[in-house]
C-alpha cells in the first residue's frame, strides 16, 4: 500500500546532544576548539536531537547504515574537499543597516 502525505524520521536512532556533535567534528576536522556550555539557551535551542525511527523501521523496513560517529566521519571527509568560503558577514550586515533590518 502507498502512502503519500506522511513523514518519517529518519537517523541513527541514538540520542546526541550537541556538545557530543561539536566534540567529535572537532576531532575529525583535527581542531581543538574550546566549547563553551553558557547554560544561556533560547526558546526553541535543540539541546539533544533523537529521531524516533520506529515508524520508519515499522512501515518502510528503514534501518540505519551509519553511526552518528561514521556519518561525522565522512562529513569531515566531505567538508575537507571543499573550498575556503569568503567572509560575507561584514556586507550583509552593512545592507541589514541599511534598510533598517539591524540596528
Amino acid at each position: 500500500k502507498q502512502r503519500f502525505g506522511e513523514s518519517y524520521k529518519i537517523g541513527s536512532g541514538k540520542g546526541t546532544s550537541v556538545f557530543e556533535v561539536a566534540t567529535i567534528l572537532g576531532e575529525k576536522l583535527g581542531k581543538n576548539i574550546p566549547i563553551e556550555i553558557t547554560g544561556q539557551f533560547r526558546v526553541g535551542d535543540i539541546r539533544h536531537a533523537v529521531a524516533n525511527i520506529s515508524k520508519a523501521k515499522k512501515l518502510l523496513g528503514f534501518k540505519p547504515n551509519y553511526s552518528v560517529d561514521s556519518g561525522l566521519n565522512q562529513f569531515a571527509k566531505w567538508v575537507e574537499t571543499q573550498a575556503p568560503s569568503i567572509d560575507k558577514y561584514p556586507s550583509m550586515e552593512k545592507e541589514m543597516k541599511l534598510k533598517g533590518v539591524m540596528g
